[in-house]
C-alpha cells in the first residue's frame, strides 16, 4: 500500500485501477482456508509458487513475495509484516503499546480518496475471489469508486480467471477499454 506509506503522492495520482485485487478475503470458507494453507506450505517447500504451470499467472512468485499475502488471508487482516504503527505515525505518543503494533492498512484506506475502479473475475475462485475483491474495495469508502465483476452471467465474454482478467483477447476487447475510459475521465 504505497499511498498509505507515502501520502505525499496522493495528490499526484488521478485515479486507481485494480485488477482482481484482494488482500484478506480469500479464506472466508473452510475449504479456501485449507487451500491457502496448502499453497503456503507448497510455496515454502518449493521456494516459489509455480504460477505458470498452474495457469495462475505469468510470474512464478517467490515464497517471500507470497508469504505476507498468505498471512493476510489466513489471519483475515491487512497488517504490515514489518512497518510499526509508531514508524508510520511519528507523532504517536501512545504508552499502552499500540504504537508498537504493526501498521493496519485497513485503518488507513479511507484516507485514499482517489477514485478507484476495481475489477473482479467470476472465475477467480482462489487468489482473488469476487467477495474478497469487494471487501478490499469497500474499505476505500469513496462514493466515486466503481466496482465491476466480469462474468458470463453479466453478459460479458468470459468468466475470467485471475490471469485472464488482464491477459486474454477477451480482456483486451472488453475490459481494457473500460480502464482506458476510467483513466481518461479522471485526467486533470
Amino acid at each position: 500500500m504505497f499511498l498509505i506509506q507515502n501520502p505525499r503522492y496522493i495528490d499526484k495520482i488521478n485515479s486507481i485501477s485494480m485488477f482482481a485485487c484482494q488482500a484478506y478475503g480469500a479464506a472466508s470458507k473452510p475449504i479456501s482456508h485449507a487451500k491457502i494453507i496448502a499453497a503456503k506450505i507448497l510455496t515454502r517447500l518449493l521456494g516459489f509458487i509455480p504460477a505458470r504451470k498452474l495457469k495462475m499467472g505469468a510470474c512464478d512468485e517467490s515464497y517471500h513475495t507470497m508469504s505476507q499475502w498468505y498471512d493476510w488471508n489466513l489471519r483475515r487482516n491487512f497488517k504490515s509484516s514489518f512497518i510499526k504503527q509508531s514508524t508510520f505515525n511519528q507523532a504517536s505518543t501512545d504508552t499502552n503499546g499500540v504504537a508498537d503494533e504493526l501498521l493496519d492498512y485497513r485503518q488507513q484506506m479511507p484516507n485514499i480518496t482517489i477514485p478507484v475502479y476495481a475489477i473482479s473475475a467470476r472465475g477467480d475462485r482462489f487468489i482473488s475471489p469476487t467477495h474478497g475483491c469487494q471487501m478490499l474495495f469497500d474499505d476505500f469508502k469513496n462514493p466515486a469508486n466503481v466496482f465491476r465483476e466480469y462474468a458470463l452471467s453479466h453478459g460479458d465474454l468470459d468468466d475470467y480467471t485471475h490471469s485472464r482478467i488482464m491477459i486474454s483477447r477477451n480482456a483486451a476487447k472488453e475490459i481494457w477499454p473500460t480502464v482506458t475510459d476510467w483513466i481518461e475521465r479522471h485526467t486533470r
